[in-house]
């Protein structure tokens, strides 16, 4: 049954690692729930390794000693794990139910400790299990290591149903079943000390709560993020992009890429606001902002300051983008030469250079704006 038992163990060693994988490439936030699902993956991770590689060592005399190690690990680490889970599982409630003491996570600690320190001492002294010309046997302490993780398993159990509205009837089952699939194993251990599969039916627990819950709580997760990343790019007044928005699209700007920046300042802000009033002067803002959606729809619009808006053509056609801007200034020029306007076209590996000159070229249309309307520049 030997090979069997290290054959499965390396199998959900490897399968949990994927799933450890899996969580990482999503880029999850290490926190709450988690946190601790990672640190649930891990150590039955390592409860696996440990049992195998007790397996493997058994039956060779000069590797007693190291055999022993990993036999002792093997038992640890379940209680490790059970505590583990007793922290993802308060994570959970207390994600829902903030009033939720964390009382509960010490009770299953102490238990978890008593538990830890009677397999050292059964350890040492060969009541749990000794090893002999290389051979692992079990003493009669064997048979009651179970009693206090079973205590720790029921009181999971009674909290899960008490907290059941909580969680929700999908997100209780899924709990239960992780706490069920391990047990199953120990029956049949008790039955046959030959079948030994106790670390796997863990790693089937885990797989199964990480497909019905916790794949949701990181998609849930990643959402919230990329809606909070989109919100603070996005500018409240205009629903352009802001300046945080303009500059994830100067970073996203290949080197070789040709590129077009159009670089517009509204003309009378200051006079607009302090003759008609800030609210004036926010329709004027939002006004150019629709004009510019209109002219260069699905291009990279950006209100980089108060007055101060970015247009940047990627991938340009030249002459498909010159006649849009030719357009576009028909359109500013018929509303009161609402806004002073440049363009410059260059690679991306120039394109500060690029900006630079859409400015100045901008400045000097706004200069002609000037001398044209004999307006202050100052008002």
């Amino acid at each position: 049954m030997s090979p069997y038992i290290i054959s499965a163990d390396f199998i959900s060693a490897i399968f949990l690692a994927i799933i450890f994988i899996g969580m990482y490439q999503a880029q999850i936030k290490k926190n709450g729930s988690n946190k601790y699902f990672i640190m649930c993956l891990w150590i039955c991770i390592c409860g696996l390794i440990c049992d195998a590689c007790g397996y493997l060592l058994e039956g060779f005399v000069k590797h007693e000693f190291l055999c022993g190690v990993f036999v002792y690990l093997a038992f640890s680490l379940a209680d490790a794990l059970i505590f583990g889970y007793s922290l993802y599982l308060t994570s959970l409630i207390r994600s829902r139910e903030q009033t939720f003491k964390k009382h509960f996570v010490y009770y299953i600690g102490a238990l978890c400790l008593i538990d830890f320190v009677l397999i050292t001492i059964g350890s040492i002294n060969g009541h749990l299990f000794s090893i002999e010309n290389g051979i692992v046997s079990y003493g009669p302490m064997n048979e009651f290591i179970y009693i206090i993780p079973g205590i720790c398993i029921v009181s999971l159990l009674v909290l899960l149903i008490a907290k059941r509205k909580v969680l929700g009837g999908k997100d209780t089952f899924s709990l239960v079943v992780y706490l069920i699939v391990p047990v199953i194993p120990i029956v049949l251990m008790v039955i046959n000390s030959d079948w030994a599969f106790t670390y796997e039916g863990s790693a089937m627990g885990l797989a199964f709560v990480f497909v019905m819950i916790q794949s949701r709580n990181i998609t849930e997760t990643n959402l919230r993020a990329e809606i909070f990343s989109t919100l603070s790019s996005v500018d409240v007044l205009t629903e352009l992009k802001n300046r945080r928005g303009f500059q994830q699209v100067l970073d996203d700007i290949r080197d070789d890429e040709k590129i077009g920046v159009l670089f517009c300042d509204v003309n009378s802000l200051k006079s607009v606001n302090d003759n008609k009033g800030h609210e004036a002067g926010d329709e004027l803002l939002k006004g150019f902002a629709k004009m510019l959606k209109d002219g260069f729809k699905g291009k990279e619009i950006c209100r980089i300051s108060g007055d101060e808006y970015v247009v940047i053509f990627r991938d340009l056609i030249e002459s498909e983008v010159i006649e849009k801007i030719d357009a576009f200034h028909k359109v500013v020029m018929a509303n009161d030469w609402i806004a002073s306007c440049g363009y410059e076209a260059g690679t991306g590996d120039k394109k500060m250079d690029v900006m630079r000159a859409a400015e100045k070229k901008m400045y000097l249309d706004k200069h002609e704006y000037y001398i044209s309307t004999g307006k202050d520049r100052r008002r």
